[in-house]
């Protein structure tokens, strides 16, 4: 199942983040995302910056900024970004057995195809939501559990180009959803979510073979960005045990003096992991590039 992908610009890009529930704040041409109070990156993840052609956003002061540096400039810390690379060459045959075996079975049950009716997507995505929703409490946006606000997140996402918003459908019930998009030379594992019994039956595997397949054929992309490294070893490792690697992007940290202590002091795995150090332990060297 091969699904056509269409590159999205860069303010289309800002604009999807926005629409998820990021803060983006531009300053001197940077796009900047909030990741957590005060505290900021750049929204594109593999793009290199020099110090001193980066102007950080107002409130930042407060928290801090940390970037992408080239190999010559000096890093203080790493970005942990999973990825998928050599995605021209992706084949299910390249997976190990049990995610080859989830995907076989996910496919007897499945039909993976994209939804382009923004009302079927209203009505049919709404409870997929609040099951996932239920399942995980996932606080980003947590309002769209109200339908009007559901309807509107909808809307606005069916207005911004370049979005491959695809459906697992199981006897013609819609069981899970997800949003992708390609940017530079990356595709882009935004969003998946489905209900229970999707997830039992292995819709994730299936959703993101389609994923990944639709991304090799697509000329000129590269890898697959399936998110930020999140030191959770459920989601984590669903990613680097379906082949994602584990990408250390050399980086430079600025923190507020105070937040630093406070942060080192009261929440030394939290610093350790803004660091970008790793638990050897969970992720195998061959894992790490």
């Amino acid at each position: 199942m091969i699904f056509p992908l269409q590159r999205m610009t860069h303010g289309d890009f800002a604009a999807f983040q926005r629409l998820m529930g990021t803060r983006i704040i531009t300053v001197d041409g940077i796009a900047w995302r909030q990741v957590r109070p005060c505290f900021f990156r750049p929204l594109l993840p593999f793009q290199v910056y020099r110090s001193d052609s980066v102007s950080p956003p107002a409130f930042a002061f407060l928290g801090g900024i940390q970037y992408p540096v080239s190999p010559e400039i000096r890093a203080n810390s790493f970005l942990n970004v999973l990825v998928f690379e050599n995605t021209p060459a992706y084949s299910m045959a390249s997976l190990h057995k049990n995610p080859r075996r989830q995907i076989k079975l996910a496919d007897k049950e499945f039909v993976i195809r994209p939804i382009s009716d923004v009302d079927e997507f209203k009505r049919q995505a709404f409870p997929v939501y609040l099951s996932f929703y239920k399942r995980t409490r996932y606080q980003v946006c947590a309002d769209r559990r109200e339908p009007d606000n559901f309807s509107r997140w909808a809307e606005a996402l069916f207005k911004i180009p370049d979005v491959l918003i695809l459906g697992g459908y199981r006897k013609g019930k819609l069981g899970g959803v997800s949003l992708s998009f390609v940017v530079d030379r990356a595709l882009v594992y935004a969003t998946f979510f489905c209900d229970d019994e999707s997830l039992r039956l292995y819709l994730s595997d299936l959703m993101l073979h389609c994923v990944r397949q639709a991304a090799g054929a697509c000329a000129g992309v590269e890898q697959v960005l399936a998110g930020m490294y999140k030191g959770i070893p459920g989601l984590d490792n669903f990613y680097l045990l379906r082949g994602a690697k584990l990408m250390r992007q050399r980086a430079w940290l600025e923190l507020n003096p105070l937040a630093r202590l406070l942060l080192r002091s009261s929440r030394p795995k939290q610093y350790a992991r803004l660091l970008g150090s790793l638990d050897h332990e969970q992720i195998p060297p061959r894992e790490i590039v």
